[in-house]
């Protein structure tokens, strides 16, 4: 592994660390970007009904750099043939217990440590491919070919990641450089990683969550959060379909269909024999 792989290993082993050894309050104070995230149930619901869509019991699935398995769990409630690779043995250990508590089908070596750029699956392998929050943490040059060719034609990528434009968020992730990587702090999806999935994939169907929903983050834990919340999402269903002011939302869900294999003359796809 590069550098870089090693650093986010070790990165996602301590934080799976804290999290088995630090009280629930010990490890939020750690990392309060965790507590954002319950402004952003509207994107879990909408990914929910994106897995329904496009998941059944006999679906291939794999999640994308795994992390602890919650994702993976959702999963496992749809399918019996869920994979899940993460670069963190921590992580994948902890999800390994996670989903089989869901689903005792789900085979254990269904789920290994392994480098999300140049994974051991054979070509066209996977009907659905998840990667929930982690494009960010890769180089989408890399990562956008590998998925390309272990997704079956015909199959589909649902993807949930941030963007990288709003200039408050982006703020505080430079501010607040020990919850979080370097590399992922300055690779935040933008436009020019949407360009290159262009090259693998079509039908990129995008829809946005959480402008000004943002505003109500630091009113959590206070009786004022849920009405102002609504309040925010009311302002944010008109802002997200905007040009332009949308893509100042947190957060993106998206879907990429697989048409075809031909690639570029210098970048033919490598075969991975299982």
């Amino acid at each position: 592994m590069s550098d870089r792989h090693l650093l986010e290993k070790a990165f996602h082993d301590r934080r799976e660390y804290d999290r088995q050894m630090l009280t629930d309050e010990e490890f939020i104070k750690k990392y309060p970007n965790k507590k954002f995230y319950r402004i952003a149930n509207n994107t879990s619901l909408y990914l929910s009904e994106m897995f329904r869509k496009h998941i059944s019991t006999n679906t291939r699935v794999l999640d994308y750099c795994c992390g602890l398995g919650h994702t993976s769990v959702e999963l496992a409630s749809l399918s019996s043939d869920v994979y899940g690779i993460d670069i963190s043995s921590e992580s994948v250990a902890t999800a390994v217990l996670n989903v089989r508590k869901q689903n005792a089908d789900i085979k254990r070596e269904n789920f290994a440590v392994m480098n999300a750029e140049n994974t051991s699956f054979p070509d066209n392998y996977f009907d659905v491919i998840v990667c929930n929050g982690v494009l960010h943490h890769l180089d989408t040059k890399i990562a956008f070919r590998e998925l390309n060719r272990i997704l079956r034609v015909g199959g589909v990528i649902i993807a949930n990641e941030s963007l990288g434009y709003n200039p408050i968020i982006q703020a505080y992730r430079y501010l607040t450089p020990s919850i979080r990587t370097a590399w992922e702090t300055d690779h935040i999806l933008t436009g020019k990683d949407f360009k290159r999935a262009e090259k693998y994939f079509h039908r990129i169907e995008k829809r946005y969550f959480n402008i000004f929903s943002i505003v109500a983050i630091p009113l959590i834990d206070t009786f004022v959060f849920s009405p102002a919340l609504q309040f925010f999402r009311i302002l944010d269903k008109v802002a997200t379909k905007l040009p332009l002011v949308r893509e100042m939302a947190w957060q993106v869900v998206f879907t990429m269909h697989k048409r075809r294999e031909s690639f570029p003359d210098h970048e033919k796809p490598r075969t991975t024999i299982a």
